[in-house]
């Protein structure tokens, strides 16, 4: 039988721990863990541990203090600080390693509560398509969520939409009738809801660069991503890159770092699909030093976020209900947590919580990655 490092094995067979031996008073079956020569001699000169010495009948054994991890080199222990800002869990903005602990600290405009950052001003809500309208959900703690309608296309179905808070604009697309539509939520403006452009073949994501106002596009059954700027009344349209998918499923921008992410993927005859997501720069160059996120591991992406605050990509697996995040560079990947249900999509992220719906019903999930604890509950008029 193997017993763990905090343990002692007896020669009886059974473990113990750590911290009974040697305490004058037999735990062992066969009393090994006792000795008293042996015992009192084994932390002589601390047993040569860096930091904590625990004696045995077989020797001192060595043990570091909280946030510190022991390793063996030549020979020699050594207790050498844990780098806490490595995991996922430790902070939800900005983590600051220290010796043998860490530090978690909050962007201006949030108030750190115990690894937390909560944001000040109105409670969130969640935005999201269904059918013709972008409904919006407030989220408001301890009590049943309040959903809203943000805005309506009336007869025209909503394929995906984005928001750009400097302009105060949605934009959504209409593959049925070929068309971006744009809606002010300024009450003074005269036209609300307007067609942005038409004669579009299929047009399926949209985001916008709130920053330049330039909006991003794709089409069905098709990899290319369009970039158009509109002066006066007129929108200049370019075709910016192709994505190596067949199907391009969601796009994300980061207009401060200049980044745009693409997820997507592609049939295969005898497997499995298999998808991925792409960073690109805005003007449609490849990152350099960035690599492709998500492969071979991806089927069909089905949902994707971006954690501006520390600079990650999370996203949702349709084929493995995997809900997953890389750094913007493609590195320190891991997978987050594994969505009860299946067919997790429409991700968000607010705060330290990750938001997905699921099933025909609208169930809707929180994951608090600093936590690690899930909620769900449904929307009633999804």
């Amino acid at each position: 039988k193997q017993c763990r490092t905090d343990q002692f094995h007896c020669y009886s067979g059974e473990c113990i721990p750590l911290h009974l031996a040697c305490n004058t008073h037999p735990d062992c079956l066969d009393s090994s863990d006792e000795g008293p020569a042996r015992c009192s001699s084994s932390c002589t000169d601390n047993g040569g541990c860096p930091q904590s010495c625990l004696p045995t009948p077989r020797g001192p054994v060595c043990q570091c203090l909280p946030g510190y991890n022991l390793f063996s080199s030549a020979g020699t222990s050594l207790c050498l600080d844990n780098d806490e800002c490595a995991l996922l869990s430790s902070c939800s903005q900005h983590c600051t390693n220290t010796k043998g602990s860490y530090k978690c600290t909050c962007a201006p405009g949030y108030t750190e509560e115990g690894g937390h950052c909560r944001a000040g001003g109105e409670p969130p809500k969640l935005l999201y398509a269904v059918h013709n309208n972008i409904n919006g959900v407030m989220m408001r703690p301890g009590s049943s969520y309040r959903v809203d309608m943000e805005l309506t296309s009336h007869a025209v179905p909503i394929k995906s939409f984005d928001y750009s808070p400097t302009s105060q604009e949605f934009y959504w697309t209409s593959p049925a009738l070929g068309v971006i539509g744009r809606y002010n939520v300024d009450t003074g403006v005269e036209y609300k809801n307007e067609v942005w452009m038409s004669g579009i073949d299929r047009p399926d994501q949209v985001v916008v660069d709130w920053i330049t106002g330039n909006v991003y596009f794709s089409q069905q059954s098709s990899n290319t991503i369009t970039v158009c700027s509109k002066t006066q009344r007129y929108a200049q349209c370019s075709h910016l890159f192709t994505v190596p998918v067949n199907t391009i499923t969601l796009m994300e921008v980061d207009p401060r770092e200049g980044r745009m992410f693409v997820a997507g993927f592609s049939r295969v005859l005898t497997g499995y699909p298999r998808g991925a997501i792409y960073p690109y720069s805005m003007d449609g160059e490849h990152v350099e030093n960035a690599e492709v996120i998500g492969a071979p591991k991806t089927g069909i992406p089905s949902g994707l976020v971006l954690d501006n605050m520390n600079k990650r990509v999370f996203w949702a697996d349709l084929t493995s209900r995997d809900i997953s995040v890389c750094s913007y560079e493609g590195r320190s990947c891991q997978v987050v947590t594994t969505s009860s249900q299946r067919h997790p999509n429409f991700l968000a992220f607010y705060e330290s919580k990750l938001y997905w719906l699921t099933g025909a019903q609208g169930l809707l999930h929180a994951y608090d990655i600093v936590s690690k604890e899930t909620q769900a509950r449904y929307i009633t008029n999804l």
